[in-house]
């Protein structure tokens, strides 16, 4: 602590010997009292040399040494925030997702719902798991419901021909849980939601929310409320979990 004192008042200290130099502000103030006592032929009362070029001066360089500091402190916070952002770029996840397309139709149970989503991640790599799908709508609530898997081979049919046909490695739960989602590398894959209690077009008007984390348990939501229609038309995206599509022509 001592140290310190004393490495103020040496800051404290060249100040005022600088002012009392003639630079910085108290060379203006020396210069007007050269030019009272020249022009006039009065010489100031010591008293007010005092005032001036020691209490005055001492004061001002009070505050120099003082705003030396603060501009230091400030300088060195910024630099560390700066440092603390790009370690948290560095060792901290963030993903998002975008939805591509998807596909809907009804099953016995209530409908069948196919996301082709896009991952992406501008911070550490991670692995993206724990997916889950909400969905409201009035009275009716599916609450958090996991994925169903895709098998390989599983097909779409409608009016009795194939039009898309699933691969086991378009999944995107395996995509992304067996490697890490890199920055500036986007992983697409398809989502499979049975989805009880409620009809393909009571699902598209419901406020609908996909879940997922990361590898330090983050949980990231993905608002998708009243979908788009135009977005069922099938087709191949980059960057989005490849086409199942065989012909044109939007299934369901």
């Amino acid at each position: 602590m001592m140290s310190d004192f004393w490495k103020f008042l040496v800051a404290v200290f060249w100040h005022w010997q600088t002012w009392l130099g003639g630079s910085g502000g108290g060379g203006a103030i020396v210069v007007l009292v050269a030019l009272y006592q020249t022009l006039w032929g009065k010489t100031m009362p010591k008293r007010m040399y005092i005032i001036i070029f020691i209490g005055g001066f001492l004061f001002f360089a009070f505050f120099m040494a003082w705003r030396d500091q603060y501009h230091a402190v400030a300088a060195a916070n910024a630099e560390t925030q700066k440092l603390q952002k790009e370690l948290e770029r560095l060792t901290k996840p963030k993903l998002s997702a975008k939805l591509n397309q998807y596909l809907i139709g009804n099953t016995k149970e209530g409908c069948e719902f196919f996301l082709d989503l896009t991952i992406k991640n501008s911070g550490a790599p991670s692995a993206a798991t724990g997916w889950a799908f909400s969905a409201r709508l009035g009275e009716i609530s599916i609450d958090k419901i996991g994925p169903s898997t895709i098998v390989d081979g599983f097909t779409i049919h409608d009016d009795g021909k194939i039009v898309a046909k699933f691969h086991g490695d378009f999944r995107l739960e395996d995509r992304t849980s067996r490697s890490a989602v890199q920055q500036g590398l986007p992983v697409g894959g398809w989502l499979r939601f049975i989805v009880p209690g409620i009809s393909a077009d009571k699902l598209m008007a419901a406020q609908k929310t996909l879940y997922f984390n990361d590898v330090d348990e983050h949980t990231y939501s993905v608002d998708m409320g009243i979908l788009n229609k135009e977005m069922r038309h099938p087709g191949a995206f980059p960057g989005s979990g490849d086409s199942p599509f065989l012909f044109p022509g939007a299934p369901y």
